[in-house]
């Protein structure tokens, strides 16, 4: 169930260096519905490929992977279509994508890790031929379209080439998942062999810089293979055929780059100018060294601190704090700092698949956000931080009747509300 990798995941180099630690945590995605159902636990510990030679890529990545399969079963929780904030971006994604490329009746729009069918449902309906898939779509088959064709497994070429019948796809997508293979180079060549000569991808994922600048260490989970910057991307792109168009950020999942190809046989231009300017920028930042990652966990320690002390300092003053939102990233920071049901007696939640389930390796219950009106905590935890615009409109009235938000990153803050003002301020904390 557990496999530990003994070489590069991009390049085949041995020379893996041990960089980041967050311990041996349970499974981050998988929420138990009793607390003693038994959730396997595996390490969290990062290794980068050490990129001295011109050969190795330098990648970022996990030491040990779990079966995808137990992963993606029938228990993995995450829809896209609950989270505002989420199908906004997503139906933005599509609308800049169909700018980019001349979409004709019938052509082909794959999207690979489809999920519950939100950015596939952005297309018309009935103009195109919409295919999603995705090893969960089958637990999710009621929220898309039934003009969408679902494949409910893991990407699979001859999968797709059956759907397509000879067709060449105009448009394909791969937004979150990325980061989630074991052999991204092959899955690029694989993708690049379906691609229509003049069509292109896109995939979007968590960006390496970012998640260090923020000290985003949540986004270390089990399910995230690899954590990139230009310099992989591109390394694979040179080797799959593929040319990068286009390189966008944007502060999806606590920051995200979107990279688009096109084949590299296309008439599409190059973005070489902008990918040049990003890998002089990485450069700078030293990251064929280990001095940012040292830095990094030096900051993830010290987080640690600061959050636990906060916790305990509001709990010693007799307020109860909740936790919001049950998720994967949430699960990370919870188990790392060691935050419990006698810290925080629930979660609220949206989604009710989680209802009456447990935080892994934590045990914390999960209840539905309809619980916040009946149990009047003064604070909440909110885990999904990177959502924080959201979260404040939308729970606006328990910041106006006193209640106070703990953000945990990418520094603890407090936020609470000024009624006189109708404004959200933040505490500063004095740790």
């Amino acid at each position: 169930m557990i496999k530990e990798i003994r070489h590069c995941r991009i390049c085949g180099s041995a020379d893996l260096l041990p960089v980041v630690d967050l311990g041996c945590q349970a499974l981050t995605g998988l929420f138990p519905r009793r607390l003693e159902e038994d959730v396997p636990v595996a390490p969290l510990q990062l290794v980068k490929c050490d990129d001295a030679s011109a050969e190795c890529c330098g990648l970022l990545q996990l030491r040990h992977a779990f079966d995808p399969h137990y992963i993606y079963g029938e228990r993995y929780g995450y829809r896209s279509g609950l989270n505002s904030a989420m199908t906004e971006h997503l139906a933005r994604t599509v609308a800049d994508l169909r700018r980019r490329v001349d979409l004709r009746e019938g052509d082909a729009v794959i999207d690979i890790g489809s999920n519950d069918g939100t950015l596939l449902g952005n297309f018309e309906e009935g103009r195109y031929r919409l295919i999603g898939i995705d090893p969960t779509a089958g637990k999710f088959r009621e929220f898309y379209r039934d003009d969408i064709t679902v494949i409910p497994d893991f990407f699979s070429p001859d999968a797709l080439r059956a759907c397509l019948s000879g067709r060449k796809v105009k448009l394909v997508t791969a937004l979150s998942m990325f980061y989630d293979l074991e052999n991204p180079v092959e899955f690029m060549c694989d993708v690049r062999d379906l691609l229509h000569q003049e069509g292109l991808w896109l995939i979007e994922q968590s960006y390496m810089p970012s998640m260090i600048d923020r000290t985003a260490y949540d986004t270390i989970c089990h399910e995230h293979l690899e954590y990139y910057r230009m310099k992989q991307i591109k390394w694979m792109a040179d080797r799959a055929g593929l040319k990068i168009v286009d390189v966008m950020f944007n502060d999806v999942n606590g920051g995200s780059f979107g990279v688009i190809f096109a084949r590299d046989d296309s008439s599409h231009k190059g973005a070489a100018p902008l990918v040049e300017q990003i890998l002089r920028h990485e450069g700078l930042r030293q990251y064929e060294t280990l001095q940012p990652f040292a830095g990094f966990e030096g900051a993830v320690c010290e987080h640690r601190r600061q959050l636990i002390t906060t916790i305990k300092d509001v709990r010693r003053h007799g307020a109860t704090v909740l936790g919001y939102g049950a998720s994967t990233k949430g699960n990370v920071l919870l188990q790392y700092c060691g935050v419990g049901p006698s810290d925080i007696p629930a979660i609220l939640e949206i989604n009710a698949d989680k209802f009456d389930c447990y935080t892994p390796g934590t045990g914390i219950p999960i209840v539905s956000e309809a619980a916040l009106e009946q149990i009047h905590p003064e604070y909440l935890l909110i885990l999904p931080w990177h959502f924080e615009s959201m979260i404040i409109q939308k729970e606006a009235a328990f910041l106006d009747r006193g209640g106070q938000m703990i953000f945990p990153l990418p520094k603890v803050r407090i936020k609470q509300s000024d009624p006189k003002i109708r404004n959200v301020d933040y505490k500063p904390l004095e740790i």
